[in-house]
């Protein structure tokens, strides 16, 4: 195991401190996660930052992108030579990224141009104290879980060379054991968050399939407008085969930095609805299901 590795591994599992956090569960993290749990807590929130919330593989990076061109002009030139960690970073991986690079790049969330794009994949517990005061806009993005759990696996297999099988993950995933587990709460938690009216929730299948009335919706939820043309080239700057082309988006430095350079490997798959039909065994098809079935009657932690 290589020391980017050692970033990552062992994951552990925080519980959020405060009496308003007592009923929310533990969080599985990757190690220098859980490192910098008092940096992200302290964070500086302000009430035009953007953010951009859902579980890890959930159609994030292309909505990163819908977002921040509609904020800043569409300048599709920067998109594509600024690398995404400087320009939309993951509040709780700035460390990593940093380390990832050898620490060429610097990501200052204080100085970055306002209103502040910045994407997260923690649960609501653990979000800056300053969140629940400044209360930013929040754009909540979830996806088939069975999807996401086939993607997680994938991209753990090149980038965190996962020594489990295929089923050993997705047992893992059902029992709440992988990084950013536990996945049901997590959804329900964001989308019960009480009193709060500045959010936007999407599924990214919805997205996939009504692109121009997702980039239209999600501009006005942004207070700016879209033109015919800028449309136009927003959709096919979005479409998979065309983000996968652009190193910036598809994170391949970041890769070749922790995997063997001579493999290159990409962040972003096959963007594709119902994957999981060609690669998940079919014994865990009915057990996500049967998994699923059973957020029908469970409470979200605000309510308990």
């Amino acid at each position: 195991m290589t020391s980017k590795l050692d970033l990552f591994y062992p994951f552990k599992t925080v519980k959020a401190e405060g009496e308003k956090w007592k009923n929310f569960p533990s969080c599985v993290l990757f190690n220098i996660q859980e490192q910098n749990l008092d940096r992200i807590k302290r964070e500086k929130i302000y009430p035009d930052d953007v953010f951009l919330c859902g579980f890890q593989r959930s159609g994030t990076t292309m909505m990163q992108e819908i977002i921040w061109l509609i904020l800043n002009d569409f300048d599709f030139e920067k998109s594509k030579t600024e690398l995404k960690d400087l320009r939309f970073p993951t509040l709780e991986s700035i460390e990593m990224v940093e380390k990832v690079y050898n620490n060429k790049i610097k990501i200052n969330m204080d100085s970055m141009q306002r209103p502040r794009t910045i994407k997260t994949h923690l649960p609501v517990q653990l979000l800056p104290d300053e969140f629940w005061i400044s209360r930013p806009k929040i754009i909540f993005l979830t996806r088939d879980i069975r999807d996401v759990a086939i993607s997680c696996f994938n991209v753990g297999l090149k980038l965190l060379a996962y020594k489990s099988s295929m089923e050993e993950f997705l047992q893992e995933f059902l029992d709440d054991k992988l990084p950013l587990c536990p996945y049901r709460e997590h959804t329900l938690d964001y989308m019960n968050i009480p009193d709060y009216p500045n959010r936007l929730n999407l599924t990214y299948e919805w997205v996939n399939a009504n692109i121009d009335e997702a980039i239209l919706k999600i501009a006005k939820f942004l207070g700016k407008e879209v033109s015919d043309e800028n449309l136009k080239l927003l959709k096919d700057h979005v479409e998979i085969a065309n983000m996968k082309k652009i190193d910036t988006i598809n994170r391949r430095e970041f890769f070749e930095n922790i995997t063997d350079k001579s493999k290159p490997e990409e962040f972003i798959r096959k963007g594709k609805v119902e994957n999981y039909k060609e690669e998940m065994p079919q014994e865990f098809h009915e057990k996500f299901d049967a998994w699923m079935e059973e957020i029908k009657k469970m409470k979200s932690s605000f309510e308990l």
